[in-house]
């Protein structure tokens, strides 16, 4: 199953839902990881 790995913009004038900013959060963390593997 193909999952996403983009984070999610919010719409203009809305703040962005607490379930999707997690969700961006958790995906910054991995991909700061994945990141500094190949900075080295």
């Amino acid at each position: 199953m193909f999952t996403s790995h983009i984070h999610q913009k919010r719409k203009p004038r809305r703040p962005l839902p607490e379930r999707i900013a997690r969700a961006n959060t958790r995906r910054s963390k991995i991909r700061a990881q994945v990141e500094h593997v190949f900075a080295g």
